[in-house]
């Protein structure tokens, strides 16, 4: 791998299985330093200091053909050579340093890494968990990622890029040790290509048991729940409707999965009687028509895609 600027620091992962993960670590610093951080996870990462997300796109870093995989259970034999790549993103922390104890959180989701359960493809999964690399840049000094961090797991219990997520706000777990897994055989340079950002939001019109965003999309929806409520919340998504009633034909719900189940795109979310509001983290949906079972107070379709400026 070509190791500039992450020369010393090392891969990181939980130490087992996890759809989404947060890997922990903190480092001293002062609150007029001036640092950089380095970071990428596979396959989608989103990096938090002190609590407060950076930056603003969704969905980083933008896919690739990351790292070599085996090729041995596959619809459609591949036979080429590849150069593998992977990208990494920048964040300038100046500003946002406290003195002494800063945190540095970084969650992983699966995205095209780990993709397990659809299968009509073939095996097509890069690896059987997520993982990241990070360097905090100072100007006399860095903290690399070496196996020191730790992690636990998150709200989201489910993540699959190809079905959804489910989330549950009542899951607690205690922080275990990371492990340090092989660098992989891949070139690490900065990200290109525009990011996947929130570009607008759609209010849907309910048509019988169904709702209508008006036009297919892709992205997701936002919802808030009910105060008081504490059942599930469950959203399953359509590009197609017929007789007022889902039609998942065209989003490839025949063939079954890895788990014996039909294809639905649905995110499910575990309230817990706050009001407060739900949405995917590191899945999207292409969809025009949804449905909603268990109680909720608002939604909203959240349209998500590359964020790309067009001049006349």
């Amino acid at each position: 791998m070509n190791a500039f600027p992450f020369s010393d620091a090392r891969w990181i992962a939980p130490d087992e299985s996890c759809p989404s993960p947060i890997i922990s670590r903190v480092f001293q610093a002062d609150s007029c330093e001036q640092a950089v951080l380095l970071v990428t996870g596979l396959g989608y990462f989103e990096a938090r200091l002190n609590g407060k997300k950076l930056g603003c796109d969704l969905l980083s870093p933008n896919p690739t053909d990351y790292e070599p995989r085996r090729f041995t259970k596959i619809t459609y034999p591949c036979r080429d050579h590849f150069t593998h790549r992977i990208y990494y993103k920048s964040f300038d922390l100046s500003g946002l340093l406290r003195d002494g104890d800063n945190l540095l959180e970084i969650q992983l989701g699966g995205g095209w890494y780990v993709q397990e359960e659809r299968i009509a493809e073939g095996e097509i999964s890069f690896g059987d968990r997520v993982k990241c690399c990070y360097s905090v840049q100072f100007s006399n000094r860095k903290i690399d990622s070496d196996g020191s961090e730790s992690w636990r797991s998150s709200e989201i219990v489910y993540s699959n890029l190809f079905i959804g997520e489910i989330i549950d706000p009542n899951v607690r777990t205690n922080p275990r040790h990371v492990v340090v897994l092989p660098v992989p055989d891949s070139v690490l340079c900065p990200e290109i290509g525009a990011p996947d950002r929130e570009i607008r939001t759609i209010k849907p019109q309910k048509c019988g048991g169904i709702y209508d965003a008006g036009e297919t999309v892709s992205g997701y929806v936002r919802i808030k729940s009910k105060p008081g409520y504490r059942g599930k919340v469950t959203l399953r998504f359509s590009e197609e409707q017929q007789d007022g009633m889902l039609d998942f034909t065209s989003t490839g719900a025949d063939p079954l999965c890895a788990s014996g189940k039909p294809q639905i795109m649905t995110d499910t979310f575990i309230c817990d009687g706050t009001g407060r509001t739900f949405e995917p983290k590191f899945v999207w949906h292409c969809f025009r028509y949804f449905d909603i079972e268990g109680e909720f107070s608002d939604a909203e379709v959240v349209v998500v895609h590359s964020d790309v400026h067009v001049t006349s």
